[in-house]
C-alpha cells in the first residue's frame, strides 16, 4: 500500500481515475489543432470521464471544413465514430488496432 497521504480538495468537478497502475484525482483534457500543430480548441473534463464519449462534440468544436481528414489516437476506432465522421462529411483518419495475435497490415 502507498503510504503517500491522500490530499484533499474541494473541487466537486474534479474526479478519481486509476491509469498506469495510479490513482490520479483531477481533470482531463482533450486538444484539437489545425495541420499545422495550432489549437483550435481544448476541452476538460473529470479525470474519469473518458474522452470517447465526447469524440463526436470534440470533432464537432474543432470546426473542421467538409472533406478534411480527421486524425485520432486508436483508442476511438469503432464504427459508430467512423460513421460520425462520414455523417460530418470528414475523412477518418483514426488509427487502427492490431488485431490480436496478427500481423498489423499495411494501409
Amino acid at each position: 500500500i502507498d503510504s503517500n497521504p491522500i490530499q484533499y480538495s474541494d473541487d466537486k468537478d474534479a474526479r478519481w481515475t486509476f491509469k498506469a497502475g495510479k490513482y490520479t484525482y483531477g481533470y482531463s483534457s482533450v486538444v484539437t489543432t489545425d495541420a499545422n500543430g495550432l489549437i483550435n480548441k481544448a476541452t476538460t473534463h473529470p479525470a474519469n470521464d473518458s474522452e470517447m464519449t465526447h469524440f463526436e462534440e470534440n470533432v464537432k468544436q474543432a470546426g473542421n471544413q467538409k472533406g478534411v481528414r480527421v486524425l485520432y489516437d486508436k483508442g476511438a476506432a469503432s464504427q459508430a465514430n467512423s460513421e460520425a465522421l462520414k455523417a460530418q462529411k470528414l475523412r477518418d483518419g483514426i488509427m487502427r488496432k492490431k488485431p490480436k495475435g496478427k500481423q498489423m497490415s499495411h494501409w
